[in-house]
């Protein structure tokens, strides 16, 4: 299979969300830098790989403690095509990259329900559950492998502005980047602590947490238990599927 020569450099992204341009923080690439069917792949942030001549993988955990949602810790892989070799840098001297996401994105939206304020909410305690946070991420597929096993408990970040969920008072938001991975049916997700009270939100069938995936967890807190609506999109929200969890 194919993987890395070893050379690489080191270019900063300028422009908006969706696209922009990128230049050499050293000297740049040229044309003549390149052999006949020499494929280019990119990495962000550039500080994540540091691969020798052979490779193709890379290790990554990502955070269970602090910000666990950092831009920083995104990683974005452009993976290797076959029109972005020489023949296009010969072209015009220009090669396209598109990046995208490798890990899986879970954000929870705490919403107070029947028989609960939106203050006797908010001292809630989020934390998520049996998610693999270590894996290794292959620049040539553009994928991430989850390894290892899966960590207990660890809390999600709180996010300073909360999230829109139509209908709904959300009371707090919370975000992580985790390996992609499959959750089975049955399995705690999240626990929310409530005044020493555990609230677990459990799945009720296997669950797929894709690479590129923003996966929206909306909990309901109830007298009577939680409720869970659940969305899947590629960094943007969707409609949700709603499920009742007791």
């Amino acid at each position: 299979g194919k993987s890395v020569d070893g050379n690489k450099n080191e270019y900063k992204y300028a422009g908006g969300p969706d696209h922009g341009t990128l230049s050499a923080t050293g000297t740049p690439w040229y044309r003549d830098d390149f052999q006949t069917g020499n494929l280019i792949a990119g990495v962000y942030p550039s500080s994540a790989s540091a691969l020798a001549a052979g490779a193709k993988t890379f290790d990554w955990t990502v955070k269970s403690a602090g910000v666990t949602n950092a831009h920083a810790d995104d990683i974005m892989v452009a993976a290797p095509v076959a029109d972005r070799n020489l023949g296009e840098i010969q072209a015009n001297g220009n090669v396209a990259f598109e990046f995208k996401h490798v890990l899986s994105k879970v954000s929870i939206n705490l919403i107070a329900g029947e028989g609960f304020t939106s203050d006797e909410i908010r001292p809630s305690v989020v934390a998520m559950n049996n998610f693999k946070l270590s894996g290794t991420v292959d620049i040539i597929d553009g994928t991430a492998t989850p390894t290892g096993d899966a960590t207990a408990t660890f809390n999600p970040v709180k996010l300073g502005q909360v999230y829109t969920v139509t209908g709904k008072t959300v009371v707090s938001s919370y975000e992580a980047f985790v390996m992609p991975q499959i959750i089975g049916k049955d399995m705690v997700i999240v626990t929310v602590t409530l005044n020493g009270v555990p609230f677990d939100v459990k799945l009720t069938a296997d669950k797929l947490f894709a690479g590129g995936a923003h996966n929206v967890l909306n909990l309901t807190l109830n007298k009577t238990g939680v409720v869970l609506s659940a969305s899947i999109a590629q960094w943007n929200l969707e409609d949700p599927i709603d499920y009742p969890l007791y």
